[in-house]
């Protein structure tokens, strides 16, 4: 059901480079439907990249971390003040922004900390009317009560570093490589170094 949707946006769509963004991000910010077992919620999320995708990353960072599907996936909805889970505020340092080395465990459980009570409404059961899409919810009596304040900044400050900039160059240049040109317009993306563009294979092959 999700591949026929994501097909059928890729052979219709109008803004063939929005459509790849969309897909771009879901590998980056990615989920499935193994484990959060709604494909109207996976759906939901592509269509939030096809919004936010070209646009500004602090604003993308701060969607994603409200998003249900993400908090879900990523055991947010677990993480409470008296009981503080780790996995969105690990990955958010380690794959989202900052990258590996950039940061201190002390970090992730500050950054956990500060996403205590950041999770999503009582699901309603499915049955007999069908699924209900999951809304998100802030609950401050499960919040880490020195955090309150911080949590709806955390996740913009980590987007503004330099470290975060340079780390996720690296997959939009691994997405570009393979359509890249050598071109000498400023505008034309560049191939990353040691990597010849397609065009350039071509010619060397003709010779």
């Amino acid at each position: 059901m999700g591949n026929v949707n994501i097909m059928y946006h890729l052979v219709n769509t109008k803004r063939p480079l929005e459509e790849k963004m969309a897909l771009f991000w879901h590998h980056v910010f990615a989920t499935g439907n193994s484990k959060v077992d709604n494909y109207d919620q996976l759906l939901e999320q592509i269509g939030l990249f096809r919004q936010q995708g070209m646009g500004n990353y602090r604003d993308l960072l701060l969607t994603i971390a409200r998003n249900p599907t993400m908090i879900f996936w990523l055991d947010n909805n677990q993480n409470h003040g008296t009981a503080v889970n780790e996995n969105w505020g690990r990955e958010l340092l380690e794959l989202f922004s900052m990258g590996v080395g950039a940061y201190t465990e002390k970090d992730v459980r500050e950054a956990s900390r500060a996403f205590t009570g950041w999770t999503f409404e009582t699901k309603i059961p499915r049955l007999p009317y069908g699924r209900f899409p999951w809304k998100f919810e802030y609950r401050p009596k499960i919040t880490t009560t020195a955090r309150r304040s911080f949590s709806a900044t955390a996740a913009a400050s980590t987007a503004r570093t330099s470290s975060t900039s340079s780390w996720n160059n690296r997959p939009v240049r691994a997405s570009c490589a393979g359509t890249c040109t050598t071109s000498s317009s400023p505008t034309s993306p560049r191939c990353p170094p040691g990597r010849s563009s397609r065009r350039e294979t071509r010619r060397r092959s003709i010779r």
